[in-house]
């Protein structure tokens, strides 16, 4: 497992040199453009070194199989096992990191059942340790009060969270809310600078969006 991620690092940093390199000749050191392109490979090559830590982190290799196991389970509607499966090792790992990716699949499954408190309740413990996909999903909770009272301010402040760890979605559902005035003052350029990075990731529905401003 270490030989396979260290190789996969290794990759990706020859990625960053070999794409940068190009960047600089395509935009003729354009410093914006060089910075812009830096920023999406420098968050590409902490995803692949964080999802590398936290499989680290796992107690064994036959804790990560459990999780895909579990993972399977999902993918057939296989809930209740998925979520024995999950349990066993959320209540046995030490790692906060491993604990938050385990909490949110939890808040999946509850999600699926909709179970919307017991979800909202894993999500919110997945959140807090700063996982984005979480944070975005207790956003639109919020938002649609499910399994909590709907509170605007509360979703767009985790929207928020998200959206400045660089997820898609959550960009695009703040940019909306700015552009609605949905917990926030009415703001078109605030919406169209969040529905712009959010398109910058190829989100679909940001880039509808967008035409709206032109």
């Amino acid at each position: 497992m270490n030989a396979i991620l260290k190789k996969t690092k290794k990759l990706a940093a020859i990625t960053i040199l070999i794409i940068a390199s190009m960047t600089l000749t395509a935009a003729k050191i354009d410093i914006g453009k060089t910075l812009q392109y830096a920023d999406r490979l420098m968050t590409l090559y902490d995803i692949i070194d964080g999802v590398g830590k936290i499989l680290n982190s796992a107690n064994s290799d036959e804790d990560i199989e459990i999780i895909k196991r579990a993972d399977r389970c999902v993918e057939t509607k296989k809930y209740k096992e998925a979520l024995d499966l999950y349990f066993s090792i959320y209540v046995k790992s030490s790692s906060p990191k491993v604990r938050a990716v385990i909490s949110y699949k939890i808040a999946e499954v509850y999600y699926l059942q909709e179970d919307y408190a017991e979800a909202a309740k894993w999500f919110s413990k997945a959140a807090v340790q700063g996982n984005a996909k979480a944070q975005s999903m207790l956003g639109t909770m919020y938002s649609n009060g499910q399994g909590v009272p709907q509170d605007y301010a509360k979703a767009k402040k985790w929207y928020r969270k998200a959206a400045v760890q660089g997820l898609a979605e959550a960009q695009s559902e703040l940019g909306f809310m700015y552009m609605v005035g949905r917990g926030v003052q009415k703001d078109y350029a605030e919406a169209a600078k969040w529905y712009r990075k959010a398109a910058d990731q190829g989100d679909k529905d940001a880039i509808e969006v967008l035409k709206q401003f032109r």
